[in-house]
């Protein structure tokens, strides 16, 4: 009677063994699956992250461009302007008032000329400032949907927290001169290439769900960082990229 009952323990023993060693087998074959997973995730977002941003910043230094090369229209004008005004002043003087006549209608054709130069300049800052906004959260909303679509396969096993956004708040690099004005120069801020940087962080934690955690337990938090930051030489403008490690 004893015996029957010591290899019955005995088969119940080596059944509740097997289960476990089962149950952690295809634990860790999850765990490997995931890992994987999770390889391909981080080269994804280190991808993506630096194309798009590049991307965006590149279109962003093609309308400063713009932007830059009005400036000697913008100084035309101005040294225009004072001319005449300088000369109205001479006339007026002589009370030449033919002469103060052609200047005035002259000054209200350069400020004209100016009010529209202007309006140029300012739709180019808005196009730029839409941008450093737009094209960032783009790149976070198109991040943010892929990795969580792909975490959710691992639900029942793994659970996991993606959270990727800007790391600072992008800036034009450009403002107008010291003279100011309508249409005025526009000329770098001081900090200018980190004021415009992209630059975006990612932080990716996971653990095992309590349940398996007594066959095994995984957990662990992952931090990228990237950025794309301009660089402005004096005829060659580019973009550098800067990647954190995991």
């Amino acid at each position: 009677m004893i015996k029957i009952l010591l290899m019955k323990n005995s088969k119940g023993f080596v059944s509740l063994v097997s289960l476990n060693l089962v149950v952690i087998f295809i634990s860790l074959y999850f765990i490997l699956c995931f890992s994987v997973q999770l390889t391909a995730i981080k080269n994804y977002v280190r991808k993506v992250c630096l194309l798009e941003s590049v991307h965006s910043q590149k279109k962003i230094l093609r309308i400063e461009r713009k932007l830059v090369q009005l400036n000697p229209v913008s100084t035309a004008l101005r040294s225009q302007i004072k001319i005449t005004q300088a000369a109205l002043v001479v006339a007026a003087i002589n009370s030449q008032a033919a002469l103060i006549i052609v200047l005035q209608k002259k000054l209200v054709e350069l400020y004209t000329q100016q009010k529209k130069l202007d309006f140029i300049q300012k739709s180019l800052i808005y196009k730029i400032q839409f941008l450093l906004t737009n094209e960032s959260q783009s790149v976070i909303q198109k991040i943010n949907q892929t990795v969580d679509a792909d975490s959710k396969d691992w639900a029942n096993i793994i659970q996991t927290r993606s959270y990727f956004s800007k790391n600072n708040l992008a800036e034009i690099a450009f403002m107008p001169d010291s003279e100011g004005g309508l249409g005025p120069n526009y000329v770098l801020k001081k900090n200018a290439e980190k004021l415009q940087s992209l630059a975006f962080i990612w932080q990716y934690s996971f653990r095992v769900l309590e349940k398996f955690q007594a066959y095994v337990f995984w957990a662990n938090h992952l931090k990228m960082t990237c950025a794309a930051i301009p660089q402005f030489g004096d005829n060659l403008w580019s973009v550098k990229i800067s990647q954190g490690k995991f």
